[in-house]
């Protein structure tokens, strides 16, 4: 079986307190063995401690050292004290870098102001065949490790998480630490549509998304208000919904704009709701104004409609 993996026991010895080092050699089916004697006091002097890293590890300066039954399944780990740095990051670079469109690039730039990262302007199509594959895969460890050097790093990401088939308590942790990495329109909203585990588990999401609604952070704001667009848009949740955006109260343009887009898709598959929801409403007058500007705009609202809009703007 593919999991029975030996190699010979190479020993080392070390004053005590150096770190232990990792000595890489091949098996075979490309997993790599590595077999460390630590001679430490702390431990049985003639006891070897043998770890297995698979193919897709390299520990430049071991942190975290993996036990494997198989080339992609860890069974355990134990942290060793340095940082680890993993193949799959290096490939993932390399990746984006190949697809990487200089043109794409300066024009994305201009449309994602504020953000932390630099953009190397690569296809959200090309992105979403990677985070299918990575969401197959042992996406908690590559989550784990995951770099953000640049904006489609941290997209993959969230894309990585939309594609998983898991239940959404083994989502949620990850999920959590995600939304603060967000900086952008464009990671959140590319994240918050691909994340199909609000329709397999709908209340449960719908009760973890209030804290960020509430929040005072812009981005967290947004994350939450197009989670809501995206798939809570419904007869269910439609009064819902109208609701969290009446409570809405935030001088963030990105958390607004969300807000305005959520309103108006709102009125295409609701719009008497939504035609009372404007007009009882305590939303700011620029949020107002933008959710009918967006709605004026939209070609699935007929023009008798557009009319109305158009009388019930805020000078």
């Amino acid at each position: 079986d593919n999991w029975l993996l030996f190699c010979t026991c190479l020993t080392f010895h070390f004053c005590e307190n150096l770190p232990l080092c990792c000595q890489i050699s091949k098996i075979f089916h490309g997993t790599i063995g590595a077999a460390v004697r630590n001679r430490n006091q702390n431990h049985k002097a003639n006891v070897p401690k043998i770890f297995f890293i698979s193919s897709n590890m390299f520990a430049k300066q071991a942190k975290e050292v993996y036990y494997f039954m198989s080339d992609d399944m860890i069974i355990c780990r134990k942290k060793l004290g340095e940082e680890v740095q993993t193949m799959e990051n290096k490939e993932i670079t390399a990746y984006l870098l190949e697809n990487a469109e200089e043109k794409l690039r300066d024009f994305s730039g201009g449309l994602i102001p504020g953000r932390a990262a630099p953009i190397l302007g690569v296809r959200l199509s090309k992105l979403r065949e990677l985070a299918k594959r990575l969401a197959k895969e042992d996406w908690q460890e590559y989550l784990k490790n995951a770099a953000d050097h640049y904006m489609e790093e941290t997209l993959l990401q969230g894309m990585t998480l939309g594609y998983v088939k898991s239940d959404f308590g083994v989502l949620r942790p990850y999920l959590e630490r995600f939304v603060t990495k967000i900086d952008n329109w464009s990671v959140c909203d590319s994240t918050c549509t691909t994340l199909k585990i609000a329709r397999r588990q709908p209340q449960e999401v719908r009760e973890w998304l209030q804290p960020y609604l509430d929040s005072e952070r812009e981005f967290e704001i947004r994350f939450a208000v197009v989670m809501l667009l995206a798939h809570y848009i419904t007869e269910e949740y439609i009064d819902d919904v109208l609701e969290q955006m009446g409570r809405f109260c935030h001088d963030g343009y990105y958390a607004k704009m969300a807000v305005a887009w959520n309103l108006s898709v709102c009125f295409v598959k609701f719009p008497q709701k939504t035609y009372c929801f404007l007009e009882k409403c305590s939303l700011d007058d620029w949020t107002y104004n933008k959710s009918i500007q967006k709605m004026l705009e939209s070609y699935r609202v007929d023009e008798k409609d557009k009319i109305c809009l158009r009388n019930m703007k805020r000078k």
